[in-house]
């Protein structure tokens, strides 16, 4: 069975992602279905990665960083 946030992720197609870091709450939506809801009171500041698993053929994207 998949999960909420895996039944709205759409394959082959853009997705839409929505990302709420508010205190030490951090709650992510994909498509607008609610996929992850987090607490972490233990890391006071930081940063939100997102990592892409698939380039398909286009080996001039692998390795690209963007900000």
């Amino acid at each position: 069975m998949q999960s909420a946030g895996q039944q709205g992720l759409k394959t082959v197609r853009w997705n839409h992602f929505r990302i709420e870091d508010i205190g030490h709450s951090i709650r992510v939506w994909i498509n607008s279905i609610p996929s992850a809801d987090n607490l972490d009171d233990l890391t006071p500041k930081g940063f939100i990665a997102l990592q892409v698993y698939s380039i398909g053929k286009d080996l001039t994207k692998a390795g690209s960083t963007l900000y």
